[in-house]
């Protein structure tokens, strides 16, 4: 009897996953065909202007909600249910019938059709990556295979990208579950706006493959699409999921490779997510001396720096190397981590500022700058009473 309990325990788990998924068909079957069949006209329910619609062209008054529909299919496709695979491939063919019907048209005869469009042509993309993910797990996929598949489709969309008289040609080259699917956009890699995609079951597994892909970026050698870097580019979504090491300490030794081609943004955005106090110590530091961040066409420096500021527990590493860059800054003029330190208004920094008015050899010191941070800590923040008095007495001087 215990051993029969014992084993009902160990599928427990399985039997209500499975039911899980079964809902989540049947909820997704629902939402894909209610079953009130009412029609209306396309061009007199969808708010696009200046579109070329069918005006005879009929369409359930029901229509599937793109957004909770493709939140279904996301969780389908993490649920790693290979049993769903056929189940949501026949839900996929019947929907298509009905896109067919009264999408379609729009669609194609539109090029920048409007969001209530391409919402409907969206959910197609996502049954297509639901079932991507699914059948990797069908087909036991290894990790090394799942990776080759994003790899080669990766570098379709890049020749697509240079080879644009053989687009039509390369796009049937692209793996599809439906041929009306690949026939909606047959020259092109157009997606729709998805909020998911067919790695992401799989993004942790694929680590070891995104870092050495990482690992053999240098721009200086592989300023294309179709690289090494091409690659790495693309799939920034990606790495910004996995946190190594590795990853951070290729940032540090190859900073000046992505800044030269424009590209340090996303070594702030993986700072922004994950903190290696090495690598946050290097760019808080390029922050404020680096004019090629200055010389951008837009500016983001204040943006870099609250990406910083997002993993650094209590600032520590971010206001400690501002507070080293002060001085020779200043030496050269650059009052940029004074600045910046004003968005610490903290006892430490108070009291690294009331140092700065008396350090003597500064040339260059804004003492205007300087007070005038000192009097807005004091009207943002408590300080020890003797810190307090020596900025207030600091004040009264400044004053008279």
């Amino acid at each position: 009897m215990k051993s029969i309990i014992f084993t009902l325990s160990l599928l427990l788990p399985f039997t209500l996953l499975a039911q899980d998924a079964q809902d989540e068909l049947n909820i997704l079957e629902q939402a894909l065909f209610p079953d009130d069949q009412t029609t209306v006209l396309l061009y007199q329910s969808i708010d696009c202007p200046n579109h070329q619609i069918d005006s005879t062209l009929r369409i359930r008054a029901s229509q599937p909600d793109p957004q909770r529909v493709l939140a279904m299919l996301r969780r389908l496709g993490h649920s790693k249910k290979e049993d769903c695979f056929d189940r949501v491939e026949q839900l996929y063919h019947r929907h298509l019938q009905n896109f067919a019907k009264e999408w379609a048209a729009a669609y194609q005869h539109n090029y920048y059709a409007c969001e209530t469009i391409t919402g409907q042509f969206s959910i197609l993309t996502g049954f297509e990556y639901a079932l991507t993910s699914l059948d990797f797990v069908r087909k036991q996929y290894t990790a090394e295979q799942i990776f080759q598949h994003y790899q080669e489709e990766m570098d379709l969309n890049a020749e697509m990208l240079v080879n644009a008289a053989d687009r039509c040609q390369l796009a049937k080259r692209y793996k599809v579950y439906s041929s009306e699917y690949r026939a909606l956009n047959p020259c092109s890699f157009y997606r729709g706006v998805v909020p998911f995609h067919y790695l992401d079951p799989f993004v942790q597994s694929l680590a070891p493959h995104f870092i050495q892909v990482l690992q053999d970026c240098d721009w200086n050698q592989q300023d294309s699409v179709g690289s090494s870097c091409g690659l790495v580019w693309a799939s920034r979504k990606f790495l910004k999921r996995i946190e190594a090491k590795q990853i951070s300490t290729y940032f540090v030794e190859h900073y000046d490779n992505w800044a030269t081609h424009h590209r340090a943004g996303f070594l702030y955005d993986y700072a922004g997510v994950f903190h290696h106090q090495a690598l946050a110590k290097l760019l808080t530091q390029h922050l404020v001396t680096d004019q090629r961040l200055a010389r951008a066409k837009v500016d983001f420096r204040s943006h870099y720096l609250a990406l910083l500021l997002k993993q650094d527990s209590n600032y520590t590493v971010v206001k400690s190397t501002l507070m080293s860059a002060v001085k020779p800054q200043l030496q050269g003029g650059n009052f940029l981590p004074l600045l910046y330190l004003q968005q610490f208004p903290d006892e430490e920094v108070a009291v690294f500022l009331l140092e700065l008015l008396e350090a003597p050899n500064l040339e260059r010191k804004p003492d205007e700058l300087i007070v005038g941070t000192l009097q807005a800590f004091l009207e943002k923040s408590h300080f020890s009473p003797a810190v307090e008095s020596a900025i207030r007495s600091c004040l009264a001087d400044v004053r008279r």
